[in-house]
C-alpha cells in the first residue's frame, strides 16, 4: 500500500492511495471460505456449497466492505501520522474508474480530496477590549417581576365574561377559508390575555363569554415556537405547515388576583421568616435577578467575544470543499439552503480553529480528574442544599462515577465547565469596560426583539435557555 498527498494550495489538497492486491484479497478469501463453511442452502450439504455461487451471492458486498474499510483505517493512520489538520471528512474525488469485481481482484487507486485547516494568527492579550453589558436592576425591573411572582401565586376564580389579565381556556380548530380543515389540528389549550402583543387582538378577546368562538393566528397567542408547539400539541415539522387561522371557543374564564403581600406569602416563597415585609421582599427579588442575570451576561459577553473574533481573525477555509462536505453529509439539503445555511457553518468553523488555539496556547484543556473533581464539588452543593453538608467520601465518590457513565450528563457537565474556564481566562485576559443597560435593552442585544410581557417567562427563553 502506497500513500501520498499533495497540496493545491494551504487549505485543498488530495490524498492518493494505492491499494495492491495483497492488502486486501487474503482477507476478502479468508471471510468468502468462511461463509462457505458457514453455508447451508437446498441442494448442497452444509458447507460444500460451490465457491462460485457463495461469490455470486456474497463476493461483491465482501469486497466492497474489506476495500472500504482497508481505506478507512489508512486515511485515517496517514491523517494522524503526518498532523494533517483535516476539516470535516476526506471527500472521494468524482468519476474515479474503479473495478470492483470479486473474481478479478487486483491493485486499485483512490483519490480523496481534503480540506485543510488554515493557520491561526492570534494571541489573546490585555490589549484585546471588549464590553460587558450588564443589566440594570432598578425599581422599575423589581416591581415587574414582584408582579409576575404575584399573579403566578395569585388565586384563581372562574368568571363568566374575559378581563384584562384573565386566561381563556378552550378548543383551537384549524380553519383554512373560514371552513374547518377536515383532518386538521384540534386542541385543547389556553390562552394569557396578559402576555398579548397584539392589542387590536387582546381587545377582540376581552368581554368574551364562555360559548363564544373567534379566529385567531395561533402565532399570536402563544410565546414562540414551543410554545406554539406545546399549545397546538404538534411536533416540529408541523408548526411549518399549520394555517394561520384556527377557530377558537372558550369554554372557561379564569381571573387571577394577585397574591397579597402578606407573612404567608413571603413563607410560601422563600421559608417560614425568611422575609417579613415588602422590603425585605424586594432585596430578595434583587438577588434573584442578579443571580439569573449573571449567567446570561456570561453567555452574551462569551457570544460578543466570539463574534468579534471570527470578525477580526477571519481565517481562509476551504469553502467549496466544505460546501460540498456539508452537502453530502445532509442529503436533503437543497442548493438555496447549502447557500443559505453555509455562512453560519462556517462562522462555527472559524470560531472552533480559533477557540482551539486559545485553548492550547494557554494550556485550557481540561483533564479527566478535573472534570471529576468538578461534578463532585458539584454533587457536595446539591447534598448541602437537601440539609447534608457533610457527605462521606465514598457515597461522592460512587455518586460522581454514576453521573460521569452517563454520556449525556457527562457532556453536560463537560460544556458547563469549559464554559465557565474559559470565561475565567477571557476575564483574566482581555480588557473588559462595563456597561449598564436596561433589561429591555440588553433582551433586545440578546435576542434581536423586543421583550415579550412577563419578566419570568423572557428571562427563562434567554438565549434558547
Amino acid at each position: 500500500m502506497n500513500t501520498q498527498h499533495e497540496l493545491m494550495d494551504e487549505i485543498n489538497g488530495t490524498i492518493k492511495i494505492d491499494l495492491e492486491r495483497s492488502d486486501y484479497a487474503d482477507k476478502v478469501e479468508q471471510i468468502l471460505r468462511d461463509y462457505r463453511k458457514k453455508a447451508d442452502m437446498p441442494g448442497f450439504r452444509k458447507g460444500h456449497v460451490p465457491m462460485g455461487m457463495i461469490k455470486k451471492l456474497y463476493g461483491t458486498s465482501v469486497l466492497v466492505n474489506e476495500v472500504n474499510q482497508k481505506l478507512s483505517e489508512e486515511i485515517d493512520k496517514y491523517i494522524n501520522e503526518n498532523a494533517l489538520r483535516v476539516l470535516g471528512s476526506p471527500l472521494p474525488e468524482e468519476n474515479q474508474s474503479i473495478e470492483l469485481d470479486v473474481n478479478k481482484m487486483g491493485d486499485l487507486s483512490f483519490s480523496y480530496k481534503i480540506g485543510l485547516a488554515p493557520e491561526i494568527e492570534f494571541t489573546a492579550s490585555d490589549k484585546i477590549k471588549f464590553t460587558e453589558h450588564k443589566i440594570l436592576i432598578d425599581d422599575e425591573l423589581i416591581d415587574k417581576y414582584a408582579d409576575d411572582i404575584r399573579r403566578r401565586y395569585g388565586k384563581f376564580s372562574e368568571v363568566d365574561e374575559a378581563g384584562e389579565n384573565d386566561m381563556l381556556g378552550g378548543e383551537f380548530v384549524e380553519y383554512l377559508g373560514g371552513e374547518e380543515v377536515q383532518g386538521g389540528i384540534r386542541n385543547k389549550s389556553t390562552i394569557a390575555l396578559e402576555f398579548l402583543e397584539n392589542e387590536n387582538l387582546k381587545n377582540q378577546l376581552l368581554g368574551l363569554t364562555k360559548g363564544e368562538s373567534i379566529i385567531v393566528d395561533p402565532n399570536e397567542v402563544s410565546k414562540g415556537k414551543d410554545d406554539l408547539m406545546k399549545m397546538l400539541n404538534i411536533s416540529t415539522a408541523q408548526v411549518e405547515e399549520i394555517s394561520n387561522e384556527f377557530n377558537f371557543t372558550v369554554e372557561t374564564i379564569y381571573h387571577a388576583e394577585p397574591a397579597e403581600l402578606d407573612q404567608d406569602f413571603f413563607d410560601k416563597l422563600y421559608g417560614k421568616d425568611e422575609v417579613a415585609d415588602e422590603a425585605g421582599f424586594r432585596e430578595k427579588i434583587r438577588e434573584e435577578l442578579q443571580k439569573q442575570f449573571a449567567q446570561y451576561e456570561d453567555v452574551m459577553l462569551y457570544r460578543l467575544i466570539k463574534e468579534d473574533l471570527v470578525k477580526k481573525v477571519n481565517p481562509t477555509l476551504p469553502d467549496e470543499f466544505l460546501k460540498e462536505f456539508l452537502a453530502k453529509s445532509n442529503e436533503e439539503m437543497t442548493e438555496d439552503q447549502l447557500e443559505t445555511e453555509y455562512p453560519k457553518y462556517a462562522e462555527g468553523v472559524r470560531w472552533n480553529l480559533i477557540e482551539e488555539k486559545i485553548v492550547k496556547d494557554n494550556g485550557l484543556q481540561i483533564q479527566q480528574e478535573e472534570l471529576t473533581n468538578y461534578v463532585k464539588e458539584q454533587m457536595r452543593k446539591q447534598f448541602a442544599m437537601y440539609g447534608q453538608p457533610e457527605v462521606g467520601e465514598d457515597l461522592l465518590n460512587s455518586t460522581t462515577q454514576n453521573i460521569l457513565a452517563n454520556q449525556e450528563e457527562a457532556k453536560k457537565l463537560f460544556e458547563e465547565l469549559y464554559f465557565q474556564k474559559m470565561m475565567d481566562f477571557f476575564r483574566s485576559t482581555f480588557k473588559l469596560k462595563e456597561k449598564e443597560v436596561s433589561y429591555d435593552d440588553f433582551v433586545k442585544l440578546a435576542t434581536g426583539e423586543t421583550p415579550k410581557k412577563g419578566i419570568l417567562n423572557t428571562i427563562s427563553n434567554l438565549f434558547g435557555q
